[in-house]
């Protein structure tokens, strides 16, 4: 199974798992970490590029691309009529990382790889 890259792979991570209580902090949160540059340097505005370049990689891996763009559709329209960026981080969410035997799937790797 081809997995995807590391950065990628971290992103989706960190709005998966949202350890700062804020999106944009958290994969700010990441990527500081990962390119080893301050976190003041990545604005709302690239952080969603940066967020959106690993959802297309993301969607090269799965078995089902659609069912991610349903579940961002339900995010997007009422009740909850979120933002791009947030809608895409629920539907993140919905994605399974690991099949019921523990192995990785979608092309996700150890989480352990991550600093988050």
């Amino acid at each position: 199974m081809e997995l995807m890259n590391k950065m990628s792979c971290g992103v989706i991570y960190a709005a998966k798992l949202n350890h700062q209580a804020n999106l944009y902090k958290s994969i700010a949160n990441f990527m500081s970490k990962y390119t080893d540059t301050p976190i003041e340097y990545y604005d709302p505005k690239m952080l969603e590029k940066i967020l959106f370049n690993a959802v297309a990689e993301l969607l090269n891996h799965l078995t089902y691309p659609s069912s991610f763009w349903l579940e961002y559709c339900q995010w997007k329209n009422y009740p909850w009529e979120m933002d791009d960026f947030d809608a895409v981080c629920a539907a993140l969410a919905t994605i399974p990382v690991k099949n019921e035997k523990g192995e990785y799937i979608n092309g996700f790797r150890p989480f352990d790889d991550f600093d988050l």
